[in-house]
């Protein structure tokens, strides 16, 4: 992957994030209308079930149900407000210092002992959700 295309990816998802958030916060009659198609065609919740919720807790200032939500919406909410300065800070650098952290990141992750705690950690997070209902 060249640099310019993971910037724009990550540059469009966190678009995307950002609009789904400003959607949810002002339309909540509407966001909860279960938008999750895992949910609808499974009949459980994703792993990625009450991130949204989550940041919207987040945002409003409750940590502690931010992370009983969805302990995923933290970091969510990290990466969607860190990566984009990030990025901008490269172009204006003239930089890809995000590319390589990226590049760098994947590399590690990759590893089985590092993929397999990553994965565990994502499925207790699920059967967790799943439990509490979400």
């Amino acid at each position: 992957m060249t640099p310019g295309k993971l910037y724009s990816i990550v540059g469009l998802t966190c678009l995307a994030g950002y609009s789904w958030l400003a959607f949810a916060e002002f339309s909540p009659e509407l966001s909860g209308f279960g938008i999750c198609l895992f949910k609808h065609v499974v009949g459980i919740p994703c792993p990625s079930c009450g991130v949204t919720r989550a940041v919207q807790l987040l945002l409003q200032g409750n940590v502690r149900d931010s992370l009983l939500m969805n302990p995923l919406g933290i970091l969510v909410a990290l990466l969607a407000l860190a990566t984009p300065i990030w990025i901008v800070l490269d172009l204006l650098r003239r930089k890809q210092t995000f590319f390589r952290f990226y590049q760098k990141t994947e590399s590690i992750i990759r590893r089985p002992t590092v993929a397999t705690i990553f994965i565990l950690l994502v499925l207790t997070n699920w059967f967790w959700g799943i439990s509490k209902g979400l």
